[in-house]
């Protein structure tokens, strides 16, 4: 017997040595497998994304097949993409989905404040606030070696930084 979902009206026979007859109908109530899923990003292309699936319904135990091979209700060190799963509870029911891991590439973002330098007085400012990211900052500007968010006491030019997070992104 194999449910459908929703109820199912079943009869039986049994039939014993003696020629007696024992008959009985049987309701089996099946519920669909329902799926929520959670997923954590992949953070700059560094293959640290997740899919959990929060099972629910149908008949427990559950296994979980993803595209993988594994078969974890949680995976994780993912990159950016499509993953699909199949679930199959107790009763042999089956719900088959899609997750999707996206990858925040766009880098970090920040704010710029300058001062301008005034008739070549090298009182010049640069100050950088990163909006976004992981704490803390490490910035490499391409004229010094230094660390830190502001420059001060600049002359009039073209200034250019890297900015690194903690996730090295």
């Amino acid at each position: 017997i194999i449910p459908q979902e929703g109820i199912e009206n079943f009869s039986y026979e049994v039939v014993d040595n003696f020629g007696c007859i024992y008959r009985e109908d049987l309701s089996i109530t099946a519920k669909s497998i329902e799926v929520q899923t959670e997923s954590t990003d992949e953070y700059c292309g560094d293959n640290n994304g997740a899919l959990n699936l929060q099972i629910s319904g149908g008949t427990p135990d559950y296994k979980v097949l993803w595209g993988t091979g594994s078969t974890s209700a949680n995976v994780s060190y993912l990159s950016e993409g499509v993953y699909e799963y199949t679930i199959t509870d107790a009763l042999g029911c089956s719900k088959t989905g899609a997750a999707r891991v996206k990858n925040n590439e766009m880098g970090l973002s920040f704010n710029t404040e300058t001062k301008k330098d005034h008739c070549q007085q090298g009182i010049g400012e640069i100050s950088i606030t990163p909006t976004n990211g992981t704490k803390p900052f490490f910035y490499e500007w391409h004229h010094s070696n230094e660390n830190q968010s502001q420059l001060k006491n600049l002359s009039k030019g073209t200034y250019s930084v890297q900015i690194t997070d903690d996730q090295e992104c």
